[in-house]
């Protein structure tokens, strides 16, 4: 079962993601990775 939730960050930037639920478990999938992707390291 696929379902996807919105991230809201400390900003107000929103995020949808997917979500997978396995063996009771919640999984985030598609989405995900292209988080880090909108912020820079200051490091």
């Amino acid at each position: 079962m696929y379902r996807y939730t919105k991230l809201i960050d400390r900003y107000g930037n929103e995020f949808e993601v997917f979500v997978e639920k396995r063996d009771g478990a919640m999984y985030f999938t598609h989405g995900w990775s292209e988080i880090r992707n909108c912020y820079v390291d200051a490091e």
